[in-house]
């Protein structure tokens, strides 16, 4: 059936992508945070200046490529 099939097809995708890119998240340097908690936000958006938020998820690898580029933004334009 078509759905088993997409379904083998997008798990051995994750498992490749998976042994391909071991770590979590590349570094992003600079001056980027992560915000995990609801206060961490309220803390940042106490503060003077500008803040870019990027929403990203572990496994896409438009993210992961993504993260270098936001750290040196980060360093180019801080506040």
């Amino acid at each position: 059936e078509n759905r088993t099939f997409i379904f083998l097809l997008l798990f051995i995708m994750y498992k490749v992508y998976e042994k391909t890119f071991p770590t979590p998240f590349p570094e992003t340097g600079g001056n980027v945070s992560a915000i995990h908690e609801q206060s961490e936000w309220e803390e940042l958006m106490k503060k003077d200046g500008l803040a870019l938020v990027d929403f990203y998820a572990t496994w896409c690898p438009p993210c992961r490529a993504a993260a270098p580029v936001v750290g040196q933004w980060s360093l180019q334009y801080p506040s």
